[in-house]
């Protein structure tokens, strides 16, 4: 059972787990990219069509990397993008096991 978080995030809504430490792990072997910003878990699917305007370089050189730095130099538009692909939350805790320095 999840607990849900209802997050208002530049005037549109989401509802996101809290994800455990072992719920990480299992979204982390099934993705292709994973990210993190300020506790939320970003994720890109292996079958996603989604093109990052500056190729998929931007995906795989931050896999597994606190990327808050780059979702801030986003537009509010861009950051709507990213929000379609959190999943969920987690705590700092949780998170600091599965980042790459």
């Amino acid at each position: 059972m999840f607990e849900y978080l209802t997050l208002k995030i530049l005037s549109k809504k989401y509802q996101k787990p809290i994800l455990s430490f072992n719920q990480i792990g299992e979204i982390i072997t099934k993705n292709k990219y994973i990210f993190f910003s300020n506790n939320y878990i970003f994720a890109i699917p292996y079958n996603s069509t989604y093109q990052h305007p500056a190729g998929e370089l931007c995906f795989s050189k931050n896999h597994l990397k606190e990327c808050t730095t780059d979702l801030n130099f986003h537009s509010k538009n861009a950051k709507n993008d990213w929000f379609k692909f959190c999943v969920g939350l987690a705590t700092k805790k949780d998170l600091e096991k599965y980042i790459i320095i």
